[in-house]
Parts: C-alpha cells; structure tokens; sequence
C-alpha cells in the first residue's frame, strides 16, 4: 500500500472521529421546533351525510332467513324451499268468489286452501266467512218462499219453510212468527176444507152449531186470501141452506105406525107433512102381525123431495 492510500484512510478517520465528537453538542443546542395546535377531528356522524342505500332491501330485517353458511355455523339445516302447492290459486279463487256472494264456491276453495295449509289462519277465516255468507243465503231463501207460500195460501208449506229457517237459527223472529201464522191459517184452512167435504154432517144441530163457530172465526183472521175467501162463502152457504127447514110428505095406510129417527114419533094416519132440515133420515113402520119396514130418505137443500110411502104390507 502507499502513502497516498495511507494519507487518504487517515484523512477519513479523522474527520469521523470530528463528528462523533461534534454531534451530541450540537443536537442538545439545537433549538425545538414549535408544536402546531391540536385540532380536534370532527365526528364521522356529524360531519358526512347519511349514506342511502342503493337497492330498498326485499325483506325487513326481521324476516330476513339466515344464509346457508350461517344456519350451518348455527348447527341448524336450511329448510329447502316450499314448492307451489296451489295455495296461493285456491285462495285467490277462494276470495273472489266470496266478493261475488258465490258462496258455496268460495267455501270449496278455502277448504282446498285449508287443506294444503291447516295452519294458514287467513283460509280458516275465509271457511269461516264462506260459511256464514252461505247460512245467511239459505235463510233469506226459506223467508222468501215462506213468504210466498203464505201468498199462494199453501200454509203447510210456509210453515215447512219457517221451520228449516229456525233449524238454522232458533232466534229468528220473522221465522217464530211465520210459523205460528202459518200454522193457525192452516188449520183453519183444514177445517174449512173438511166442513165442505162433509155437508151432510150439518144435518146435525151440533155439526151446524160447529160450523157456524167456524165461520165466526174464520171472519175474524186477518189477511184473507181468495182461497179462504171462497172457503167462507161456500161453507156460509151452507150453513144457511142446513139451517132452513125442507118440506117432507109421508103417506102411510093408517095402520102402520111410523117413527122418524131424529124426529121422533109419528103415529098412524095416511099423510102428513113435516119440516125438516137436510140431512139423512130413516123412517120406520111396523104393524102387528106385519114384516116390519126401513125407509132411508135424503133431504137435500132446495131439492123437492117426493112422498115418502112407509107401511107394512107383507104379513108374517
């Protein structure tokens, strides 16, 4: 090596040994830089506007279904997805037709409904509703043809239809009160009907004294139809043809004596002529020594009747 790379190395370790000596001295007179202020950051919330998101979220977050990943970090399995099992289209059928009152249809739908979902509380109140609608028709059916049955005067009938009407609801005031009219016209009705069956029975002082009662009564029932009407005329008619007596001739030899059923005693002679209301006699002779004779005769209103021959003409 030569002086010159001598000279150089012992230049250079002079000149470090000057700064080692020299820079703690100047460091500790050196002077301190001035601290800025302190500025307090302003708050996150306070100093940027709230952040809208950019899509509106497809559930509320409390209907919002945990992730796959997370049920499983929860021990849980997913539910796979329900698969269309028609509940939806039953229900919508089922509430269109209970806006169109078709009720019977609305009620099949809702239980189509409630069949796929038992637990679905909107198809059991939809059952519900479909029910009642479906009650309420019915009875509104039974009054009408209640009603027009009392009209027709076919009170059996009307009575009938009262009685499916409180089948359904027992508190039904039109339906107590239709069957309770109903059932007194008809059987006054009846009892018209049966006096005009059977006229001769007025040949009887007690059988025209009933049915003269029963056209007192008959007057006096409200709301008198052209049934009743007709049944009132006819049956008053007869009263009053019954009620007037009727000539009847009855010829005899003056040796039979005669007895008339209902009337009584007559005697012997050769005619006589009495008065009688219509109605069914039986006349009697006998004679001693004589076959006895029955003679049946009908009287009839306003009809002239012949003589009634009655004597015993056959020896014994």
């Amino acid at each position: 090596m030569g002086w010159k790379t001598w000279s150089a190395f012992a230049l250079v370790l002079g000149a470090g040994a000057a700064v080692f000596a020299l820079l703690p001295r100047w460091v500790s007179e050196r002077p301190a830089p001035e601290t800025p202020p302190r500025i307090e950051a302003p708050s996150v919330t306070e100093s940027l506007p709230p952040i809208e998101p950019l899509f509106e979220p497809l559930f509320e977050e409390d209907e919002q279904e945990e992730t796959p990943t997370e049920a499983i970090e929860a021990g849980f399995e997913p539910d796979p997805p329900r698969p269309d099992d028609g509940f939806a289209a039953a229900m919508t059928e089922a509430l269109s037709a209970l806006r169109n009152e078709d009720y019977a249809l609305a009620r099949e739908a809702f239980l189509r409904a409630k069949a796929l979902r038992p637990e679905a509380p909107d198809a059991a109140r939809g059952l519900t509703e479909a029910e009642e609608g479906m009650r309420n028709l019915a009875i509104a059916g039974y009054r009408d043809r209640g009603l027009e049955h009392e009209r027709l005067e076919n009170w059996r009938a009307a009575e009938t239809e009262y009685d499916f009407a409180l089948a359904l609801d027992p508190t039904l005031r039109f339906a107590r009160e239709g069957k309770k009219r109903s059932a007194e016209r008809a059987l006054l009705q009846e009892k018209l009907d049966f006096q005009l069956g059977h006229p001769e029975r007025l040949s009887d002082a007690r059988a025209l004294e009933e049915a003269s009662r029963l056209l007192d009564e008959a007057n006096g029932v409200e709301g008198e139809g052209p049934k009743r009407r007709d049944a009132i005329a006819k049956l008053a008619a007869l009263v009053e043809s019954y009620s007037r007596p009727m000539e009847v001739s009855i010829v005899s030899d003056t040796l039979t004596e005669v007895t008339l059923h209902r009337i009584g005693r007559l005697g012997k002679f050769d005619r006589r002529v009495l008065e009688v209301r219509p109605g069914r006699y039986v006349a009697v002779g006998s004679r001693a020594g004589f076959r006895d004779v029955r003679v049946e005769f009908v009287v009839e209103p306003g009809k002239p009747l012949a003589p009634i021959r009655v004597l015993c003409e056959e020896a014994i």
